[in-house]
């Protein structure tokens, strides 16, 4: 047999032996394929070559920082898609607009949600009282408007926007609120005396509070 069809052949069954399977599997993959660090199967293959993802071996996720990014838009209402993701940060993107999305609240795993310093607007919705990981909620220098939702995190700052309404008395609930920042707002009444409750709370300013 001659030589050249030899080498041919081999190279053959070499091509056959790489599948679209093996460069995606992090044994099979090579050298210059990221397998990342601990990695854990998230699924399984299928016969016909394609991949189930199972939401129980999904990982929890930490995004990146955006903030300052030169972002723009409005907020997706398939962000409730991310549960997964702990921390939305995207203060200081100036061109982000639109209302927050009532789906916000299927994040269930997010501990803090920054979008201070954009251009979003609309009332926070009512959703939020469904992040109960929530730690830190930072909503300052926007066009939001409307009433505080009676169940927030943490640390809240939410000054220099148009809320209106009343602080609710469900504030006293937050048993470990730390920070607390209202000022330059359109709030009126009384500060509620349930906030005595908030055993944590160290940081708080009531300025220009009407």
């Amino acid at each position: 047999m001659p030589l050249g069809l030899i080498l041919g052949i081999g190279r053959t069954f070499r091509r056959k032996r790489t599948s679209s399977l093996d460069i995606l599997s992090p044994k099979r993959a090579p050298r210059g394929f990221y397998k990342g660090k601990n990695c854990q199967p998230t699924g399984f293959h299928t016969r016909k070559g394609g991949y189930v993802v199972l939401q129980e071996k999904l990982p929890n996720y930490v995004v990146p920082d955006l903030t300052g990014f030169k972002l723009g838009g409005s907020i997706p209402n398939s962000i409730g898609k991310l549960s997964k993701v702990e921390v939305i940060r995207a203060s200081g993107n100036k061109d982000i607009t639109g209302k927050i999305p009532e789906e916000i609240g299927e994040c269930s795993d997010s501990t803090v949600l920054g979008l201070a310093d954009t251009r979003i607007s609309g009332s926070l919705p009512v959703s939020f009282s469904k992040l109960k990981m929530l730690q830190m909620l930072s909503i300052y220098t926007t066009m939001v408007y409307g009433e505080i939702p009676k169940e927030l995190g943490n640390c809240l700052f939410l000054y220099e926007n148009s809320l209106s309404g009343s602080i609710p008395s469900e504030i006293g609930k937050l048993k470990k609120l730390e920070q607390l920042f209202l000022w330059q707002n359109g709030l009126v009444g009384a500060i509620p005396s349930e906030i005595g409750n908030c055993s944590s709370l160290r940081n708080q300013c009531w300025c220009y509070y009407y």
